[in-house]
């Protein structure tokens, strides 16, 4: 069973604090955020008859598919082949996505990592907390970064929503129950949402939680509720939302939003910032 790898870039000096690493893109994610910039890592490969990880084991998976899409994905050979000559000027490796805690040979990829002598951090949504665990118990992570979505109610259209949400009607999170026609899950068990982060902030060996930015799942009025989720935090950042790049679902942004904006200024993030340092040791701005 080999990682499935549908990106790789050589180097990055800024995915990996203090880390010059290589980035790995895993294939994908069990969410369906319409401002991903990774669509491309969005579908699930068929996996290996052998595995256990099937439509019946992974999160929140009512109307999840597995597809083929005809997928280019990269073998992890190569990947061991060029760290191995890189070793000494490449030190750690970050795994994003996708959603990295997906992949059933997560755990392997990180012990031949390890066992390279690189330094390992990985990218998460927090779905799947019992593959976190086993990473920290197995002292096969240096890092997790998780990121936070929204509050509670905003989960609820990130997370397998489907590619019409925003378009033919406008997001209403406090209103979710009467409003969100379109989200194709409704069974989002936030409680391991929560479960991750208390896992991450008593156990991780060094972490950040970090959110990016969009309206209507960040506003001002939504932070204390993740203020909350997060409490106690060491580090928590937030990110503005590139315009220019491609995404998911781009009529998220031109149809339907209830703001005519929902990318924020660097005054609102500012403000933002602001509500949230009482919850957090340290929060910035990326």
């Amino acid at each position: 069973m080999s990682l499935k790898i549908g990106g790789f870039q050589k180097n990055t000096l800024i995915d990996f604090p203090g880390v010059v690493a290589s980035l790995v893109f895993t294939q994908g994610c069990n969410f369906r955020c319409p401002y991903c910039h990774n669509p491309s890592l969005i579908s699930l490969p068929i996996l290996e008859s052998s595995t256990t990880y099937n439509i019946s084991t992974l999160p929140n998976n009512s109307n999840f598919k597995l597809t083929n899409n005809n997928l280019n994905l990269i073998d992890e050979s190569e990947i061991f082949a060029f760290l191995k000559k890189r070793k000494g000027l490449i030190d750690g490796v970050t795994i994003t996505g996708g959603e990295p805690t997906l992949q059933p040979a997560l755990e392997s990829f990180c012990f031949k990592l390890k066992n390279m002598g690189f330094k390992v951090k990985v990218d998460t949504n927090g779905s799947r907390p019992d593959v976190i665990e086993n990473l920290i118990k197995r002292e096969l992570v240096d890092f997790i970064a998780m990121d936070i979505k929204s509050n509670k109610e905003g989960y609820k259209y990130l997370v397998g929503a489907s590619e019409q949400i925003g378009v033919e009607e406008k997001i209403d999170i406090k209103n979710y129950k009467n409003s969100n026609k379109h989200a194709l899950n409704k069974t989002l068990n936030f409680s391991l949402i929560i479960k991750s982060i208390k896992l991450i902030i008593k156990h991780s060996p060094a972490y950040e939680f970090r959110t990016t930015c969009v309206k209507p799942f960040i506003t001002p009025e939504i932070m204390p509720e993740i203020g909350e989720m997060i409490k106690g935090a060491s580090k928590y950042v937030l990110q503005h939302c590139s315009k220019n790049v491609k995404m998911f679902n781009p009529l998220f942004f031109q149809k339907n939003n209830p703001y005519p904006d929902p990318f924020l200024s660097d005054d609102e993030l500012a403000h933002i910032r602001l509500i949230m340092k009482p919850y957090v040791q340290e929060c910035s701005i990326r």
